[in-house]
């Protein structure tokens, strides 16, 4: 027997208005309707009495919207946590995970990068990174001769963890301990030069020489990791 048509002309359906009957599909009525977003959407008549299909697709991407917004750090909380890791944020508050200007408190150094690097403290201040630590060229000196006989040391590093282990050199301004708390790995020997910023260059760059041919990649990233070596 012949299932009578169920008349849906012009009812609304969630954000849909049903404007005309679409051609059926095995023998199931379809709709053309409207949604409140401006879009048109063919919709058979019983997702629509059944509430399974309620707009064009907008609603859900709006409520997943709302839930991520809902869900996300507030903006208080964020600036909070990244004054407590030295750094203010300049720009309008869109999300951890959307790119920001942000300043270092510690030498007032403008750069841009995703918000979540510097409220996990995942990356440093770049300017006080090259200052701190060995990532510098002689260039460096001639333009920042007084930097010469600031205090600075070399260290040599043994790492433990993930089924490896390896060795790491390099030079720092910063505390050991501050320097390597970002390192996921376990510290297990450490042995420290304490010399001239200059000198400790010059120590650092003879070094990384010598270990040259027995370079090592540790398999979790982090800053630094290309001063790895193995014996």
């Amino acid at each position: 027997m012949k299932k009578e048509l169920i008349d849906m002309l012009h009812q609304k359906c969630g954000r849909l208005t049903i404007i005309s009957r679409a051609p059926n599909k095995n023998t199931r009525a379809y709709w053309n309707c409207l949604c409140e977003c401006g879009n048109t959407k063919i919709v058979s008549g019983k997702k629509l009495r059944t509430g399974q299909t309620q707009s064009c697709g907008c609603l859900r991407k709006d409520t997943c919207k709302e839930t991520a917004i809902n869900q996300r750090h507030s903006e208080i909380y964020v600036k909070q946590k990244l004054q407590e890791n030295g750094y203010e944020l300049l720009s309008s508050y869109e999300g951890i995970q959307k790119t920001a200007k942000v300043k270092c408190i510690k030498c007032n150094h403008i750069f841009t990068r995703r918000i979540d690097a510097s409220l996990y403290n995942q990356h440093g201040c770049p300017r006080c990174s090259k200052q701190n630590n060995g990532f510098i060229r002689s260039e460096y000196f001639d333009k920042h001769p007084d930097m010469k006989d600031k205090p600075c040391k070399v260290y040599l590093l043994k790492f433990s963890g993930n089924n490896e282990e390896f060795y790491k050199i390099g030079i720092t301004r910063q505390e050991l301990q501050e320097r390597t708390r970002r390192i996921p790995y376990d510290l297990i020997e450490s042995e420290v030069i304490e010399t001239t910023y200059y000198q400790a260059y010059k120590l650092e760059k003879s070094l990384k020489q010598t270990i040259k041919p027995y370079s090592y990649y540790p398999k979790i990233k982090f800053n630094g990791a290309g001063e790895c070596f193995i014996t």
